[in-house]
């Protein structure tokens, strides 16, 4: 689903403990929240924009833009689809895998 981008561009995601994620080189906006935290790194408000992202909140694009996010990875399990949210803010739908979808921001 990565193959392709630039392992510096960031990638949004919800990812649990030994997600596939982790081995792909690929840069996120926030890792593993208990590593992160074990780091002494700031957790709450990293995974407060991340769950603004993700939830297609109100705040979603300005977050994404302040972490630097340039790719979203959405897998059907998390729950709902937030296609309108994200098409409405400029990005779109690249790839599908499966049950994964890579969306990027409309160049």
């Amino acid at each position: 689903l990565l193959e392709g981008l630039n392992p510096d561009d960031t990638v949004a995601a919800y990812v649990a403990y030994r997600t596939p994620l982790y081995g792909s080189g690929q840069s996120l906006a926030m890792g593993y929240a208990g590593a992160v935290q074990s780091h002494g790194l700031p957790l709450r408000t990293r995974q407060n924009q991340l769950n603004e992202l993700m939830s297609g909140g109100p705040e979603w694009a300005k977050d994404a833009q302040e972490m630097g996010v340039k790719w979203i990875v959405w897998n059907d399990n998390n729950g709902l689809r937030l296609t309108e949210a994200w098409a409405a803010g400029g990005w779109k739908e690249e790839k599908i895998e499966g049950a994964w979808h890579l969306w990027g921001k409309s160049r």
